[in-house]
């Protein structure tokens, strides 16, 4: 029986280590200069020490993209669509377990080959802090 419940408590030890994470996410949405949501658009996520790149299309009706369970570090956002002038964010900082919004990004009618340069922090996505008071 003492074997038995030294095994419980190891596994629920266990099944809380596992439950942490050092991850973090990245989201935005895009819009056209009237504040249209864009659909499609190539959105791509490159770690600026490590060259790592991911990529992802913005959604077919908000225009919000999303970069689930990356490392923490500092990234550039790049964001092309046909018709609109490319835009790159550099300097986004990813702590761990953070949701970091890069907020609204519009783009500017014009070439692709025309590129817009913003370094960003990004803006925070935290829940209010709860009052301590009785």
């Amino acid at each position: 029986m003492r074997y038995f419940a030294f095994l419980l408590l190891m596994l629920g030890l266990a099944w809380g280590v596992t439950a942490q994470t050092i991850s973090g996410t990245i989201v935005g949405t895009v819009t056209d200069p009237s504040g249209l949501a864009i659909p499609g658009a190539n959105v791509t996520l490159t770690q600026t020490t490590t060259g790592v790149q991911l990529k992802t299309q913005t959604s077919a009706t908000t225009g919000d993209f999303a970069f689930n369970s990356i490392a923490p570090g500092i990234y550039s956002l790049t964001i092309e669509v046909a018709g609109f002038k490319k835009v790159e964010r550099t300097a986004i900082n990813l702590a761990v377990n953070e949701r970091l919004s890069v907020g609204t990004i519009a783009l500017e009618v014009g070439s692709p080959s025309e590129i817009v340069t913003v370094e960003s922090q990004g803006v925070q996505c935290r829940r209010p802090a709860r009052s301590t008071r009785a």
